[in-house]
């Protein structure tokens, strides 16, 4: 059995928030990188660019792809699709669609924070709340409160929403 917690209009809604919090919370840059996640992270990140460009095109955002095993952060590679030293002194905004233990989010963190930056922040669509790791999301959708048993899947692609199992 699955329950929709999030529509369509509703996610579509908390981004353009998201996307109002990132420009407000970054008004004098020049630049924004958005680095999202392999999988909805990255389509997350997508859709924030287009959102942040219909509020303020002068602010040019750039979207760079992190690739980590989310099952076995420790033991895979992580790898961009960018050179990440190009990455140095930038305004990131790391982007995934849902912060639970915060396991991924602390090796990600862990991986850009070999560079010196001007500014690391984080962007989730749902924070479950149930951190191991200390981390926090900057920007955050919704926050549920689910049993460690639930699961929550974002798809947004062809058939956008977000749902409990």
């Amino acid at each position: 059995m699955n329950n929709q917690i999030l529509s369509e209009e509703k996610i579509e809604k908390i981004l353009k928030r998201i996307a109002f919090q990132i420009i407000e919370n970054n008004f004098l840059e020049s630049e924004i990188v958005l680095v999202g996640i392999s999988g909805q992270g990255m389509q997350m990140a997508r859709n924030l660019k287009e959102f942040m460009y219909s509020i303020r095109p002068e602010i040019k955002s750039t979207v760079c792809e992190l690739f980590i095993d989310k099952h076995q952060p420790v033991r895979s590679d992580i790898k961009m699709d960018t050179d990440l030293k190009k990455l140095e002194d930038s305004v990131i905004v790391l982007v995934d669609d849902v912060l639970n233990t915060g396991r991924t989010t602390a090796y990600a963190l862990s991986y850009l924070l070999q560079l010196s930056l001007k500014k690391l922040e984080t962007a989730v669509l749902v924070n479950r709340q149930y951190t191991r790791f200390p981390v926090a999301a900057t920007y955050s959708g919704i926050s549920l409160s689910t049993t460690l048993d639930d699961h929550i899947e974002v798809k947004l692609d062809k058939e956008v929403g977000a749902y409990l199992y």
